[in-house]
This record gives structure tokens, C-alpha cells and sequence, in this order.
């Protein structure tokens, strides 16, 4: 792991000071990958009532972590330290578990409150073109201090507005004042409560992320679905079970993808499922994983939270057989099938149809400015903006480069 030793504050990555952190021999600095335990879920139509292949994002955010633990941690500037807890959100938990984790975007100890330093004493989109940056100048956003006017703009004056103050907490950042010179600066309400508006301001971009697939599944394959038991999970509109509380226990199963020894998964009773549906089978101790929408397919693979399955007709085969694992604690959604060819072909054609053209193109929601990515050897990568007149389709790394036919 990389040691986290203090923030840049700069809003050029490649300046001197950029970056601020002690390698460690598992870091990408040193061309080594950080691989996470399990396969990352998607973002797109993501609104669940859970988020995370065990749900451990939860319903509740409590504007801290992905617990939904009500906890008085936040700064108020009516004085003291309060809580949160709000309703709807597990996209809002999710979102403020990676930043800080050192396996997915953070140098081992960095804070959340460290993070909203950096963010409120830099312009946003500072160094990217392309029509998001012309929207943003438009409004006059990419300004010196444009994150603290985006966060007063959008919770200063509405039920958060406590949590919104430039008054010094007893938090503190750790600062690169110069090269090799760190220093502990004063963190004001803003910058220590960041994780709260943060989480916030991710669930609200996240839920303009509706697929709209190019053309919808026909009656045939609408029926093979069913023929399948894909409908015992999901809805035929690509939809999980797990959008909704009321199924209760459904929206999680013991699939027989890994052995439990390998990851075990969450157990319901944990989750807090409120459940109308009669429990017809034993809850094993562990083994549950959230089932997944079915949108956009062709676009994120491998499947399953280990990743195991390659390709849609790898995963649809899987549930033909049963799983791979004859565990005694496999949930009745998953048993052994007698699916003909053509019912296997039809559900394949429809989970391919069920992808959003726009994703693949880098349009409407789904257009992003460029990414700079530094190197230990001092170069960059630059993967550029979707709406970039010079971003190529065959541009290694672009995501406005994939494509796939979703009109059949």
C-alpha cells in the first residue's frame, strides 16, 4: 500500500507537489494493479434499495460511511456535533466508501475531511474541455472556490445548511505546503462534513443514470424469461427485485457461484429486510449476495460479485446448470433447468438488448470530461472527453470507443 502523507493543493496533478504520498510496493505507482475482493457492481441504474453484492451500503445514509449507523459526527454550525439519516439513499452510502479506500482511489489513511480541503481550494474541471466545461463556464462554476459555491448553492439554504459554515473545526489536513513540507491546517464545517454532500451530490448524478435501451424485449423473449426463471430475481423490464424493500429476502440469494469458505456473502437477517413474502426456505448463516439489474450487459463484463463468467451466454449457462456449487443452502431461485436452444437464444437476445446506445457513445448523462492520468515516469495518459472533437473511437482506454449492436 501506498502511506498517505499529506494533499496538493493544486488543481494540476502533474505540477511539482501533485502528488503526495509514499509508494509501497502493491501501488500502481510501481506498476503493480490493486485488485478489490470482488467485481465492482454497476452505476448505472443503481438505485437500490441496498447497493454493494452484500448490501452493505445501506438505505440510510448517515452522511459518513456506507453503514447507515446514526452517528453524531457531523459538524454543526449551530454548535456541537450531530447526525443524519437519510432515507432513499444507499447510493449516497455507496458513494463515500471508495474514496478513502487504499485499494480503489486512496493512499493508505487519507480522510474524508482531507479530501474536502483539497476539493474546496480547487476549480472544478479546472484543467478538461469539451461541452461540459463550456456548460460549467457558462454558469460561471469554474471560478477560484467553485466547489464551495456548488456546495452552498445546492445545501446552503435547505434543511443542511447547518452543516454549510467557513467557521474552523477541530478537524485538521494534512497539507504539502512546499515539497517535502507537510503541514496541519484548520479543516472549516464544510471541508470536515464533505462526506455528506459528497455522498449527496454522487445519488443525485447517479439517479440521471436510467437506461433507455434502443429497442425493447419482444413477447417471445418476454415469455422465455419467464420459461427460464429469470423472473424470479429480476423484473422483464431489466429491473432487480432489489429496487424495492417489499420482496424482502428475494433480492439477495445463495447462488452457488463460489464456495461460502471463499466469500461469504452477508446474512439476510442482517440487512433489516422487511419481508411480505413467506420465508419458505432455512436462512443459511451466510452466503447472500444482491441480485443485480440486468441493463447494459454487454458493456460490464465479467459477471457475478467474483467475476467468473466472461460472456452473457457463460452467465445464462450457469443458471441452466444450477450454479456451480450443489450447496445445501442454495436458495430455491437457482436450480437445474431444461432450457431448449431457442429459449437460450431468445433470453440472450434480450438481456443485449436491454443497453443503453448512449453509454458506449459518451452521450447525454453519460458524457464525461477528460481524465488525466499521471504516471511514475513522469508521462500522462490522456483519456479525453466523450464530447472531445479529437477523442477517436479507437483510442486505447476511451469509454466513448466501445460500441455494440443493440438494435437486432
Amino acid at each position: 500500500f501506498a502511506d498517505f502523507n499529506g494533499i496538493a493543493v493544486t488543481n494540476d496533478v502533474n505540477a511539482p507537489g501533485g502528488l503526495c504520498a509514499q509508494p509501497g510496493d502493491d501501488c500502481t505507482l510501481n506498476g503493480n494493479l490493486m485488485i478489490t475482493d470482488r467485481q465492482a457492481p454497476p452505476s448505472v441504474d443503481s438505485n437500490s434499495v441496498h447497493n454493494f453484492w452484500d448490501g452493505r451500503a445501506n438505505f440510510i445514509f448517515n452522511g459518513i460511511d456506507p453503514s447507515g449507523e446514526e452517528r453524531a459526527e457531523l459538524f454543526s454550525s449551530n454548535g456541537g456535533l450531530k447526525s443524519v439519516s437519510i432515507g432513499e439513499s444507499s447510493q449516497a452510502s455507496q458513494a463515500v466508501g471508495p474514496p478513502n479506500s487504499d485499494v480503489e482511489m486512496a493512499a493508505s489513511g487519507r480522510t474524508f475531511a482531507e479530501v474536502g480541503f483539497k476539493l474546496c481550494h480547487v476549480i472544478p474541471l479546472c484543467l478538461q474541455s469539451g461541452d461540459i466545461v463550456d456548460e460549467f463556464e457558462a454558469r460561471g462554476l469554474n471560478k477560484p472556490g467553485g466547489y464551495i459555491d456548488l456546495v452552498q448553492q445546492a445545501f446552503g439554504d435547505g434543511p443542511l445548511a447547518e452543516f454549510v459554515s467557513s467557521a474552523e473545526t477541530t478537524v485538521t489536513a494534512r497539507v504539502c505546503v512546499s515539497p517535502g513540507v507537510v503541514e496541519e491546517c484548520p479543516c472549516t464545517i464544510t471541508e470536515a462534513n464533505f462526506a455528506l454532500f459528497f455522498g449527496l451530490a454522487i445519488q443525485a448524478y447517479e439517479q440521471t443514470l436510467t437506461t433507455v435501451p434502443a429497442k425493447k424485449p419482444s413477447r417471445k423473449m418476454k415469455r422465455a424469461f419467464k420459461e427460464l426463471r429469470c423472473d424470479k430475481c429480476h423484473y422483464e423490464d431489466g429491473r432487480s427485485h432489489a429496487v424495492t424493500n417489499d420482496l424482502g429476502r428475494r433480492p439477495f440469494a445463495v447462488t452457488g457461484v463460489a464456495p461460502l469458505a471463499e466469500d461469504p456473502g452477508v446474512t439476510v437477517a442482517d440487512l433489516n429486510l422487511a419481508s411480505t413474502v413467506p420465508n419458505d426456505e432455512a436462512d443459511p448463516d451466510v452466503g447472500y449476495f444482491k441480485s443485480s439489474h440486468l441493463f447494459n450487459l454487454p458493456l460490464t463484463a465479467p459477471y457475478f460479485h467474483d467475476g467468473s463468467e466472461m460472456t452473457i451466454p457463460d452467465m445464462l449457462d450457469f443458471y441452466i446448470r444450477g450454479g456451480n456449487h450443489d450447496l445445501d443452502e442454495l436458495s430455491s431461485q437457482v436450480r437445474k433447468l431444461d432450457a431448449s436452444k431457442r429459449e437460450r437464444r431468445l433470453v440472450i437476445k434480450m438481456m443485449e438488448r436491454l443497453t443503453d446506445p448512449r453509454i458506449a457513445k459518451g452521450k447525454g448523462p453519460y458524457a464525461h470530461p477528460s481524465l488525466p492520468l499521471p504516471l511514475a515516469d513522469g508521462s500522462t495518459i490522456l483519456l479525453r472527453a466523450s464530447d472531445d472533437p479529437a477523442a477517436v473511437a479507437d483510442t486505447e482506454g476511451l469509454g466513448a470507443g466501445l460500441s455494440y449492436d443493440t438494435t437486432q
